[in-house]
């Protein structure tokens, strides 16, 4: 059982940061074209907070389903 555990746990530590590196890359392209344009007219520093909480969000919910997964195991 300890076995299968850690075989699930790996396998989702690394879905989740593959994931995480394939969201950092297209995270950008989230943000409608209008409001990467207005946060960066009105703020530089807020488009860069728009993006990271997107980010955030993102691996948030990836986080939830690879629990999930692993819980509906047992």
């Amino acid at each position: 059982m300890l076995l299968t555990y850690s075989t699930v746990e790996q396998t989702s530590l690394a879905d989740t940061l593959s994931c995480a590196e394939s969201l950092e890359k297209d995270v950008d392209d989230t943000l409608p074209a209008s409001l990467r344009k207005a946060s960066t007219a009105a703020d530089p520093c807020l488009t860069s907070d728009l993006l990271s909480v997107v980010f955030l969000e993102r691996i948030a919910d990836h986080s939830i389903y690879v629990i999930r997964s692993i819980l509906s195991n047992y």
